[in-house]
């Protein structure tokens, strides 16, 4: 179901009203020497085994310009807090290249659309666009399954796969395919200084 049922969530509250850029992230099992937690979870063609990731999110207000959103994974070794904000730069509507990164995002300027993206360390970004679609205040729940036997990524959407969306083995296998180790990661960047975007996750999962 997409309906919540748990007894509590995590609210992701940026300043409104105050200054562009207010970032909020939170990293599964991260410190200030290990920002990205242990990295426990890869998919490494030739190397990883079956992965699966979902996650259950809305978002109070949708508009064009408010804000970015990552929830997926992310990560690479010896990133220092203070040398990125991760995985979403400080430049509105742009991923960071210092990290690998596979997840869904939700770009200022798109509208109420949701991508799959995913990248290398040091590389460039590439997507499955409108993956989704978010309606204000209402739960959606996505996920994604790597097979190590395939080597694809099947996406799904409310527990449906977006057949369309299947990324294939060619992909996995080429640049900008993430090449490190990540754990799960959560970040908003609000872009609209006026207006609060304001995501909360029932639960996630890897």
């Amino acid at each position: 179901s997409v309906a919540p049922t748990s007894i509590g969530a995590i609210i992701f509250q940026p300043t409104s009203g105050v200054a562009d850029n207010d970032q909020i992230s939170l990293q599964w099992g991260g410190h200030e020497l290990t920002p990205f937690g242990s990295f426990p979870f890869a998919v490494i063609p030739g190397m990883s085994k079956d992965l699966a990731f979902e996650c259950r999110l809305k978002v109070n207000t949708i508009a064009n310009s408010i804000g970015d959103i990552f929830i997926g994974l992310a990560g690479a070794a010896g990133v220092a807090p203070a040398a990125v904000s991760v995985p979403i730069t400080q430049t509105a509507d742009t991923l960071a290249t210092t990290v690998s990164l596979l997840g869904f995002h939700k770009l200022s300027g798109d509208g109420d659309n949701v991508d799959f993206v995913y990248e290398r360390a040091s590389g460039t970004t590439a997507s499955k666009t409108d993956v989704a679609t978010l309606v204000a205040d209402t739960y959606i729940k996505l996920g994604f399954r790597y097979s190590g036997n395939t080597k694809t990524v099947s996406l799904f959407v409310d527990g449906a796969e977006v057949a369309s969306k299947r990324v294939s083995a060619t992909t996995t296998a080429a640049t900008p395919w993430p090449n490190d180790f990540m754990a799960p990661v959560i970040a908003t960047m609000q872009v609209d200084g006026t207006t609060g975007m304001t995501p909360t996750v029932d639960w996630w999962a890897c």
